[in-house]
């Protein structure tokens, strides 16, 4: 997000035209197929809704449409033609609203490292923890931190632009708070990445939680169900490890390249990388992700939509596995005090 002063030797037309190209191409297939998945997800929202996965996969998804949408509709047009096509005022409406998506990203990319932790490492109490209540609360969480965080874009000493000349977003470093503001930014996602690197360290060094001694007390059903959820949940978290994957090494690039040059088509290649960043999740979706593929296959009218994603807290399913096997146990013997009770009216 940071960027140094714009070069001050103009591009020429050609330059803008292949700068353009390919930030509208990128840009336009990313958010279809993004467009794509949030249909799918809108589509079998009760399925999806059971897992809060997918729910804060939703709202990243809708961080990373604005910011693919701004590419799209904004940097293009400025681009091709050289200039602020609505005007300074509309410019730093845009850098606002740029601000506030991206740091609602990454914060809502540091809660899914927990989230994904506390499925693999800790699912016994994940549907407890991660109930709908709690859920909603991240969600005000992820978007009063985004919202916090784009105002101060919205004060004079503070402005985020898009440079025409530079072809990538960037903190006017001519206004006096935006040295302060390229600190904020760099300490956002240093914890972002210190948060995803944890979470995923974890998962992967420490043995995942087991329903241990409480097998007991389960039927075989109950403990091939809850097999299966913690399979699921495992597959979760090695889709979000690879989109975590792909912020840091994109996210480390298009955070210190500006830092090198003030080249434009480096800064170009910037754009190019924060727009692959924000744009690979659908694709990796489709790869890893059962749900979404059936939802996609559902969508076109191939199959009828079956999405594995039910969470049923673990001390529900001990419960009624109780309840079950004390009917289990009780059958047989009312069966043989009813069969005594008919032989002695028999005999009588």
């Amino acid at each position: 997000m940071n960027n140094s002063e714009s070069d001050p030797s103009a591009p020429k037309e050609w330059e803008n035209i292949v700068a353009a190209s390919v930030i509208g191409v990128l840009s336009l297939i990313t958010l279809s197929a993004y467009i794509l998945v949030i249909v799918i997800l809108f589509r079998n929202l009760k399925t999806f809704a059971k897992n809060s996965y997918y729910t804060l996969a939703l709202s990243l998804a809708f961080s990373d449409c604005t910011m693919l949408a701004l590419f799209l509709f904004y940097s293009v047009p400025c681009t091709l033609l050289h200039k602020r096509i609505f005007g300074d005022t509309f410019d730093l409406a845009m850098g606002v609203i740029c601000n506030v998506v991206y740091f609602a990203g990454l914060t809502c990319m540091s809660l899914t490292a927990i989230n994904r932790y506390w499925a693999v490492c800790r699912f016994a109490s994940y549907a407890r923890v991660y109930s709908t209540r709690n859920v909603v609360i991240l969600l005000c969480f992820i978007w009063l931190v985004g919202i916090v965080s784009g105002t101060f874009q919205a004060l004079p000493c503070c402005y985020l632009r898009y440079f025409y000349d530079d072809y990538t977003y960037g903190y006017d470093m001519e206004l006096w708070g935006n040295h302060y503001n390229i600190w904020y930014d760099r300490s956002v996602n240093t914890i972002t990445f210190i948060t995803i690197i944890a979470c995923y360290s974890l998962i992967i060094m420490k043995q995942p939680s087991k329903i241990g001694g409480v097998r007991k007390s389960m039927s075989t059903q109950a403990v091939q169900g809850q097999v299966r959820r913690a399979n699921l949940e495992k597959r979760l978290a090695l889709q979000s490890g690879i989109i975590a994957v792909v912020l840091i090494i994109f996210g480390l690039s298009f955070t210190i390249v500006p830092e090198l040059t003030t080249n434009k088509w480096f800064n170009l290649m910037t754009s190019v990388l924060y727009i692959i960043n924000n744009g690979c999740n659908p694709f990796i979706y489709f790869f890893f992700n059962n749900a979404i593929r059936n939802g996609f296959m559902a969508l076109l009218g191939l199959k009828t939509f079956c999405g594995e994603t039910t969470v049923v807290p673990l001390e529900r399913t001990i419960a009624v596995s109780s309840v079950n096997r004390a009917k289990t146990m009780q059958s047989p013997l009312m069966f043989s005090v009813a069969s005594v009770s008919m032989v002695r009216k028999t005999v009588a």
